[in-house]
């Protein structure tokens, strides 16, 4: 047994955490250069902090303090915080006035569920002459979802939404189409709380030219990601890529550009009103 092996074992679980978060930061975080941090430096700061703290909520916050001294979103540690948690996924559709119709995704988890049920909306929708697709509000979440929705919306193969590039990978968001994908109009609702998966969706429909987009500019936190569980109980979600969309934009720190700027209370008309001309 190595000597760090055995320090690991006989730390606590929160510098055993401490730790971990560390490591994968170092070794699996999207930007090598650790944004020009001395990393190694940060850690001899940072865990004599982790060992003198009192309790696990003070080792906590300074874990939380050394994570965000990177600049990226989707870096947080997960612990169970009391509340209600994530919501349960939503898919709601309905016909509008005229020949537009309307779908509402509120969050992209659950596919097992979720895809069915966006198939279903899609069958129940296909003859109307476009189609709203409310992701307002929408903080995005499996990030491999988008190509799945993208993909009754596009039926050509070979069409990606963008490009997730990490420090040792290059993987495009391959659509996947349908065999009947909808072919009429179809826009995006976004607003400022549309984050994540709904920006990549959002972002490589309208590089396509398969989506316009009403609303708002979005969150801006475009960084696929993944979660580790961690010794004392939490878990930790770390980016491990960043994204590209077809066009060559960087979502990440400045969101998808809706194109017609619209507010939230005008948005579904203006949407309804492009699909009428």
């Amino acid at each position: 047994m190595t000597w760090v092996l055995a320090f690991w074992l006989m730390a606590s679980p929160a510098v055993q955490s401490f730790e971990l978060v560390w490591s994968t930061l170092r070794d699996h975080y999207w930007d090598a250069s650790m944004a020009g941090l001395n990393w190694q430096k940060v850690h001899d700061e940072y865990l004599p902090k982790v060992e003198a703290a009192r309790n696990l909520d003070e080792a906590r916050r300074v874990m939380e303090e050394m994570i965000h001294k990177l600049p990226s979103s989707h870096l947080a540690l997960i612990w169970p915080k009391g509340g209600a948690g994530l919501p349960r996924p939503v898919v709601d559709h309905r016909r509008l006035g005229g020949d537009a119709s309307y779908i509402r995704l509120n969050i992209f988890l659950d596919p097992v569920s979720v895809m069915p049920e966006f198939e279903r909306a899609i069958s129940d929708l296909r003859n109307t002459a476009g189609i709203v697709l409310d992701l307002r509000g929408n903080p995005g979440g499996l990030e491999l979802m988008a190509p799945g929705i993208a993909g009754w919306f596009v039926g050509d193969e070979g069409k990606i939404l963008g490009t997730m590039t990490g420090r040792a990978s290059k993987i495009d968001f391959e659509i996947n189409p349908r065999p009947e994908p909808y072919n009429g109009k179809l826009a995006i609702l976004i607003n400022g709380a549309s984050g994540s998966t709904t920006e990549i969706l959002a972002q490589g429909l309208k590089d396509l030219g398969r989506a316009r987009l009403f609303g708002s500019r979005t969150m801006g936190q475009a960084l696929p990601s993944q979660v580790i569980q961690l010794p004392d109980g939490d878990r930790f979600q770390y980016p491990e890529a960043n994204y590209t969309s077809l066009k060559g934009r960087v979502l990440e720190g400045q969101g998808v550009e809706p194109d017609v700027a619209v507010s939230d209370d005008l948005a579904l008309q203006a949407a309804v009103n492009w699909i009428g001309k």
